[in-house]
């Protein structure tokens, strides 16, 4: 009898179910660590390769599973702090290696600045807009365009080269270009959330846009509603997309809303009071939400929190009663232990005027630094950008004076102890970090 060549020996896989006689050629009865010889090529067949060790060191525990996956080594790579800042193009942020030492940079491009926003940029100076560093790059509102003439630009920032991403799309509801870039958040590993100034032209308006980081793609949310004003910052929380809108004209009425990316229309789950209308920021803490609320003179501050089950409550109220006395924005620990809020009386309230607060339930509040009686014109810092939490646990915290050129980055280890590594540092608010 001739030999049978069989050249697919083992492409057919094990079968254990017919018996010998039913056997396709191809297939096996049993094996164990094989695989076809890519050297051999077909009828080939070996002992399966192992893996490259790892280290010296074996893997200590069970090891239930394992794949050749080859990771990026980022462990050599420095970090890097940008604190936006705001003089007329001279330089582009204040830049730290390792947050305690700042010095003006020209890395990146100019950021949009205070003016880029008209009359509305004194009110949002830097306490409303949150720009991060997102898939280890800065993205940030440029301010490489003419405010009214042409539309606001996105720009990317990799510690290597500086680019212009994408300009922002026309609102269709309005007769003029927008006026600007307020937040940039992530929404996933791949799109990013940002928020618009639209004008006031034929109405006060704003947008919230999804991009594809990749293709540079642009969704409006809830494309249907013409929200009435800009929205403050955005949180997605149970599966949503949520935003507070701020009135330019101020002594008005002001939303929370909702929307998820497949609505055609936004929807209102709070409607704050006339006094205390001005939305600052919102914060996800210990599966509630918080919305951190401005007010007119004569009035408080609040912070309001929404349970899941879709009940709101006032949680604190501030003891000033000046103009544009607020509470936000929000920064909560890596581990959800704690949420803090920056609050400043500006008038009619106890010492310390301005200072910022924490909770360990959302409910109970107490200082937790007292901005007033720690620094020389600690009254006169009535406004806080967005603050940032290091990977390490430590948070970094902008405060401004709301003229001149006062400035302070706060950091708060993660240990608790507070200290004021960076000052006068002309602001604008923001603080991203990434490594290269």
């Amino acid at each position: 009898m001739k030999p049978i060549n069989v050249y697919n020996l083992g492409e057919e896989g094990v079968n254990v179910d017919v018996d010998d006689v039913h056997l396709r050629d191809g297939e096996l009865r049993t094996a164990q660590n094989w695989q076809i010889d890519p050297a051999g090529g077909i009828g080939g067949i070996r002992r399966r390769d192992g893996m490259t060790a790892l280290n010296a060191t074996p893997l200590a525990g069970s090891v239930t599973g394992i794949i050749a996956l080859p990771l990026p080594d980022r462990s050599q790579l420095t970090r890097n702090f940008y604190a936006a800042i705001d003089d007329a193009g001279s330089n582009f942020f204040s830049r730290s290696t390792d947050g305690t030492t700042w010095a003006n940079s020209t890395h990146g491009s100019v950021p949009q600045e205070e003016a880029d926003l008209g009359a509305f940029g004194a009110l949002i100076y830097g306490g409303t807009q949150r720009w991060l560093g997102f898939r280890n790059k800065l993205w940030y509102p440029g301010s490489d365009y003419v405010a009214g003439t042409d539309e606001p630009t996105i720009h990317v920032w990799d510690g290597t080269t500086d680019y212009k991403f994408a300009d922002l799309p026309s609102n269709p509801n309005q007769t003029i270009v927008s006026v600007g870039i307020l937040s940039i958040i992530p929404y996933d590993e791949t799109h990013l959330l940002i928020s618009t100034h639209d004008g006031a032209t034929p109405a006060a308006a704003g947008r919230v846009i999804m991009m594809d980081v990749g293709s540079g793609a642009m969704t409006t949310i809830g494309p249907e509603t013409n929200l009435p004003g800009p929205p403050m910052n955005m949180v997605v929380w149970q599966g949503k997309i949520w935003t507070g809108l701020i009135n330019t004209s101020g002594g008005a009425t002001t939303t929370v809303r909702w929307a998820r990316p497949s609505d055609a229309t936004w929807t209102t789950d709070l409607t704050t009071g006339t006094a205390n209308g001005y939305v600052i920021d919102l914060a996800v803490f210990q599966g509630n939400l918080y919305v951190g609320l401005a007010a007119d003179s004569g009035s408080n501050a609040l912070i309001r929190k929404r349970t899941s089950d879709g009940v709101w409550s006032t949680v604190l109220t501030s003891d000033g009663t000046g103009a544009n006395n607020y509470l936000g924005p929000f920064i909560t620990m890596d581990d959800d232990t704690k949420i803090f809020a920056y609050w400043a009386s500006v008038s009619g309230g106890a010492a310390p005027i301005n200072r910022i607060v924490e909770s360990s339930d959302g409910s109970t509040w107490s200082t937790s630094h007292d901005i007033a009686g720690t620094y020389a014109s600690g009254t006169s810092f009535t406004q806080s950008g967005m603050p940032v939490r290091d990977s390490n646990g430590d948070i970094y915290w902008p405060i401004m004076v709301s003229a001149g050129s006062i400035d302070r980055i706060l950091k708060r280890t993660d240990a608790g102890t507070w200290s004021s590594p960076g000052s006068s540092l002309n602001l604008r608010g923001p603080i991203g970090i990434i490594n290269f």
